[in-house]
């Protein structure tokens, strides 16, 4: 008696592609475990295989079989039916492909079969295997299968957008400047969109790294680096210019998602990272899920107030931790002693005006070996690790994750700050300690973890 088993699955990636991998049967013994080897006997005038023998593992014994392939309707469906088989007197089978909604393919999978002896139950386990093993298999294994993804960080002064492909790798990159306005950096961000996912024949999701407090919808309420931005919808603005879902989220949100999947974070269940740059943003990882907050605005760390009489943030208040621990935080401090007619070398640096001093001329004078530079360093080591100390007794983290400008010099401050953290830590004899750690993704982190909003947002 013969039996009949039908199965569809959908593959991110565009019928042609998913067809190839389907038609290229004589790499099926690469992914398809019952597969053992493969023969052809025959061609057509395009060097197709017609005739193939197969040699496979089937009810606890080898078993050999031939099939012949029908390329009638290629690239919309592949076809076989048996020649000769030692237990099967029947195979008729098909894939047929078809555009899904999302923009992958529909795989429809069916199978006519007769065996020389009833087995009940088997010919919906071997299609089941044969679909998954051949076509969503070899989509791991040959990674050409799936479409990759696409993620853009926007910032203050430019758009930086990376295209991933499934093992978290770049393979395309653009940048353009960041314009003033909302309608203009959403036309600035659809063109440099379609502009990767043309370099690359297509992704299959697009997320958007956004300063400041975005809401679950993609909705910027407030931005403190984008001019003339409020209220701005730019997760629906931009999907109704592309034509497709767009994932949004905080840019240092999508920073600690690239370190929790591709960078420094991966295998961390709980992780918090602090992004030092202009300001302070933040991301966290607890119970291995991204946290958002009932608003979407999880993560303003730079903004918790560590003295209400210290120097106006940005923000409208005074004493932001931020204004304490960033790179305009280690200046300020810097410009503070320099004023006070110490840091010569600094000042030097700088050019003679101790107003003129920035981090970077900490740094340079600390790898000299200035006294004064590595003092100004040393204090600020303090101020990250005051803040670090508050978080790990609110959230209790097993690692941090520094990142932002200031990760470059990890070696200047990694040393002060652990030493600073343990001192102000609560109970510090008593309890693990996180991990301090640097990011390793560089300038790259927001745009690879906007890339990766699609999945960590499920």
């Amino acid at each position: 008696m013969a039996e009949t088993a039908t199965q569809t699955i959908s593959i991110a990636a565009p019928p042609d592609k998913v067809w190839a991998i389907a038609a290229d049967v004589e790499r099926y013994p690469e992914w398809a475990k019952d597969v053992k080897d493969v023969t052809v006997r025959s061609r057509d005038d395009a060097g197709r295989p017609i005739d193939v023998e197969f040699r496979a593992s089937a009810l606890g014994r080898s078993t050999h079989y031939t099939l012949r392939y029908d390329y009638t309707a290629a690239p919309g469906s592949l076809a076989w039916n048996i020649v000769r088989g030692d237990i099967t007197r029947r195979i008729d089978g098909a894939y047929t492909f078809s555009q899904s909604d999302a923009g992958g393919t529909d795989v429809r999978y069916d199978l006519i079969i007769e065996l020389a002896v009833p087995l009940p139950g088997f010919v919906k386990r071997r299609a089941e295997v044969r679909i998954l093993n051949t076509i969503a298999r070899a989509q791991r294994t040959r990674r050409i299968v799936s479409l990759p993804r696409l993620g853009i960080d926007v910032g203050g002064t430019k758009c930086l957008g990376v295209v991933l492909d499934d093992a978290g790798q770049r393979v395309g990159e653009g940048r353009r400047a960041t314009p003033r306005g909302a309608e203009a950096i959403v036309d600035t961000l659809a063109e440099l969109a379609e502009s990767l996912a043309a370099d690359v024949g297509g992704v299959r999701s697009v997320g958007i790294g956004m300063p400041g407090l975005v809401t679950h919808d993609g909705v910027i309420k407030a931005s403190p680096n984008l001019r003339d931005v409020a209220d701005f919808p730019v997760g629906a603005m931009l999907a109704a210019r592309l034509g497709r879902p767009v994932e949004v989220d905080n840019d240092a949100t999508c920073a600690i998602a690239a370190e929790w999947k591709v960078g420094a974070a991966i295998g961390r269940t709980d992780v918090v990272m602090v992004t030092l740059g202009t300001g302070i943003g933040g991301g966290i990882v607890a119970n291995n899920r991204l946290v958002r907050g009932a608003n979407g605005f999880t993560g303003e760390i730079g903004h918790v107030v560590i003295d209400p009489d210290g120097p106006p943030c940005p923000c409208g208040r005074r004493g932001c931790w931020e204004r304490y621990a960033s790179g305009s935080g280690l200046a300020r401090l810097a410009r503070e002693a320099a004023v006070g007619k110490r840091l010569n070398r600094i000042v030097e640096l700088a050019g003679g005006d101790p107003e003129d001093v920035r981090g970077e001329n900490v740094q340079h004078a600390a790898r000299e070996g200035d006294s004064d530079a590595l003092a100004v360093i040393d204090l600020f080591g303090k101020w990250v690790a005051l803040g670090l100390a508050n978080l790990t007794n609110v959230l209790d983290p097993e690692a941090f994750v520094l990142g932002g400008g200031l990760a470059a010099s990890a070696d200047l401050y990694l040393g002060p700050i652990q030493r600073w953290f343990t001192r102000l830590l609560y109970a510090p004899d008593l309890r693990p300690h996180p991990d301090l750690t640097f990011a390793t993704l560089g300038e790259y982190a927001g745009a690879v973890g906007a890339a990766l909003l699609a999945d960590v947002h499920q």
